[in-house]
């Protein structure tokens, strides 16, 4: 395989222990700038002054704009869905033919193609004890408390107990009990209510930020048009930041996370994990891509026609992937209605931005006096559809 220069610059500099620029930390262990540990992970292919491909690098496209193509090859432009990343408090729903499909939002089988996917419900649970432990968690906040506990570095010997390098299935992965603690230790439930507040990804200098999230003015990182934000529709089928010094460097969260296991695992054991992402088994038969929208055109940033057309060449994308959490006792949900989005309002300077808060209602059961032991409901803080994927 032909690398970039850039790739092949920091690769270099990882097999020869040499770290890339970061923050000063005393750990042995340093995570590069998260542009730099996201092109070791997944090298890029080259391009023109126009950011078209031309020959050389790597796999992974570095003009990244929309999510259309994402869990197909890589030719194509798209990257690994949280499924292929093997992403373990995603909880996807099943390709059963409905909006929503493939994504955390569940809207019951034969939902109607009209419904905004945002309107159905993510699995949110209000205990960690269930079958569903601690239900779905925002991909930033996972990468927040790794990248966070490597930087703080308080016992660097605990970083090997993370992963399980004997595993045939992900040995480069942090294992899930142990990224599950590492969450709850730092956003625990409320005690009465068991739910939990997941601060937003946007704010610089917290403990959350992501700098590839590249918000647009309505706090989510997909930029749509005007009407399209009026139709109340799932934001997500909009393209990611086109326009300016940032337009195509928007990286979903989840690889982040990926990239950045994937980087303290070489550090640890680089006999069983190498620079790049652990792609086996990447695309999965049958693909994990989402059923699509229609567009304006084929291109990299196009946006949603309207009137709204779902599916997109009528191709529901219904298909067996297995390990899909299928949500049956949402059977009788009903989409939650929503109001129609005002215009797009630029944030106030210093505005705070709203907590992700995860709260999962009383079932009947609880209403009448019984335990639950695990339920689940849309997110509460639903900023125009999507928020922080």
């Amino acid at each position: 395989m032909m690398l970039s220069f850039a790739t092949k610059s920091l690769v270099l500099g990882l097999i020869a222990g040499i770290a890339p620029a970061a923050n000063a930390q005393t750990c042995s262990i340093v995570i590069p700038e998260m542009t730099e540990v996201m092109e070791i992970a997944f090298p890029t292919w080259n391009v023109d002054a126009n950011n078209n491909r031309i020959e050389g690098g790597g796999k992974w496209n570095p003009y990244y704009l929309t999510k259309r193509w994402n869990g197909l090859d890589p030719k194509l432009g798209g990257y690994p869905t949280p499924i292929d990343t093997r992403y373990p408090f995603e909880f996807a729903a099943p390709f059963n033919g409905q909006p929503g499909a493939g994504s955390p939002h569940h809207c019951p089988k034969g939902t109607t193609n009209d419904t905004p996917v945002q309107s159905c419900p993510k699995l949110i649970t209000d205990n960690d004890d269930g079958e569903y432990g601690i239900g779905h968690v925002p991909p930033p906040i996972a990468l927040a408390v790794v990248r966070n506990a490597v930087k703080d570095c308080v016992d660097e010997s605990e970083f090997e107990s993370w992963f399980d390098f004997e595993s045939t299935t992900a040995p480069c992965d942090i294992l899930p009990s142990v990224l599950a603690t590492m969450i709850r230790n730092k956003y625990p439930r409320d005690p009465k209510t068991g739910a939990v507040k997941y601060p937003p990804p946007v704010i610089e200098g917290t403990f959350e930020y992501y700098e590839l999230e590249f918000p647009s003015p309505q706090g989510p990182p997909h930029w749509c048009t005007d009407d399209f934000l009026a139709s109340g529709q799932w934001v997500d089928y909009c393209p990611y930041v086109f326009e300016g010094p940032n337009a195509g460097k928007y990286r979903h969260p989840h690889l982040a996370l990926s990239a950045v296991m994937q980087y303290i695992a070489h550090s640890i054991n680089p006999d069983v994990c190498g620079v790049e992402w652990d792609a086996r088994g990447y695309p999965k038969v049958p693909d994990t891509s989402i059923a699509w929208a229609t567009m304006d055109s084929e291109e990299m940033g196009a946006q949603p026609v309207l009137p709204y057309n779902w599916p997109e060449n009528g191709d529901n994308k219904k298909k067996d992937v297995p390990g899909l959490v299928s949500m049956v006792s949402v059977g009788d949900f009903k989409p939650t209605p929503l109001d129609p989005p005002k215009g797009p309002e630029p944030p106030k300077m210093g505005e705070p931005v709203d907590d992700m808060t995860e709260t999962a209602p009383p079932t009947e059961d609880e209403a009448s006096g019984s335990s639950s032991v695990s339920v689940f409901s849309a997110i509460a803080s639903v900023v125009l559809g999507c928020v922080f994927f």
